[in-house]
C-alpha cells in the first residue's frame, strides 16, 4: 500500500523527523536519489513594503481556504502575473 503524505502541512501531521525520514527512505521513487547541490543558488527574497489593499471577500476566502500562508500565496500569484507581463513587454 502506497502512503501519500501532504507536505504542505507537515507540522500538523504529527510525524517526527525520524518517521518522515523512514517514509522517504521506503519510497521507491526516492531510492538512489542524490540531489546535486553544487549548482544550487541561494535566493533571498527582496524586502517587502507593507500596503493596505482592499480585496473582494471571495478572493480572500479563496486564498484562506488553502490554509496558512494565504498572504504569501497572494504575493506569489501577483509576482507571477507581473513577471509574465514583463516578459511579454520585452518581446
Amino acid at each position: 500500500m502506497r502512503r501519500v503524505l501532504d507536505l504542505r502541512n507537515s507540522q500538523g501531521s504529527g510525524l517526527t523527523d525520524a518517521e518522515l525520514e523512514r517514509i522517504i527512505a521506503e519510497d521507491e521513487d526516492e531510492q538512489d536519489f542524490r540531489p546535486d547541490w553544487t549548482r544550487a543558488k541561494l535566493v533571498l527574497s527582496e524586502s517587502k513594503q507593507s500596503v493596505h489593499l482592499r480585496l473582494e471577500q471571495d478572493i480572500i476566502d479563496f486564498f484562506k481556504s488553502h490554509g496558512k500562508g494565504h498572504i504569501s500565496r497572494m504575493q506569489a500569484v501577483l509576482k507571477t502575473y507581473v513577471d509574465s507581463h514583463r516578459s511579454h513587454a520585452k518581446r
